[in-house]
């Protein structure tokens, strides 16, 4: 397994982000797109897996901002985890699942990827308490009589009889 190390993607590590996009989706960016590319993403989110002898980017995985609404109406932030690619050279040696567990290591109220959690509003704060488990309502459904074969008509090609 290759020595890699994990970090938080700075300013100075725009260029090799971008760079490891287009490595793992075909967008290249130009030097006059680095600045518009900086308004929309948070570098804060991106986490990289880097060479600890020269630097370099290996991997990278990001995450956005997105609320989920809960039964209820309660809207919590989870993250929509984004930019997840890994250099061809450095494939299989666990960087990949080091990046997603890095990424995924959230604070405890956001879990919502092991126990199905539902929203409590207590005294103006979100309390969330997990739940063992979900039945969702049955849907109602309406009896629709059977088509007779035959009887199906089509209103531009059949004469009115």
């Amino acid at each position: 397994m290759s020595t890699f190390a994990l970090r938080r993607a700075t300013e100075k590590d725009l260029v090799a982000v971008t760079e490891a996009d287009g490595r793992g989706f075909g967008r290249h960016y130009l030097e006059s797109d680095l600045d518009d590319v900086l308004s929309w993403i948070d570098l804060d989110r991106f986490w990289l897996a880097v060479d600890p002898d020269d630097d370099a980017v290996l991997g990278v995985t990001a995450s956005f901002d997105f609320a989920m609404t809960m039964p209820g109406g309660a809207t919590l932030p989870v993250p929509g985890v984004t930019w997840v690619s890994v250099a061809l050279t450095h494939r299989r040696r666990g960087i990949l699942r080091a990046l997603l567990a890095e990424q995924h290591r959230v604070p405890r109220i956001l879990r919502l990827f092991r126990v199905p959690l539902v929203a409590v509003v207590r005294e103006q704060a979100l309390a969330l308490e997990p739940v063992r488990s979900v039945r969702p309502p049955r849907p109602l459904l309406r009896e629709v009589p059977p088509v007779a074969l035959g009887d199906e008509r089509d209103p531009e090609h059949d004469d009115p009889e």
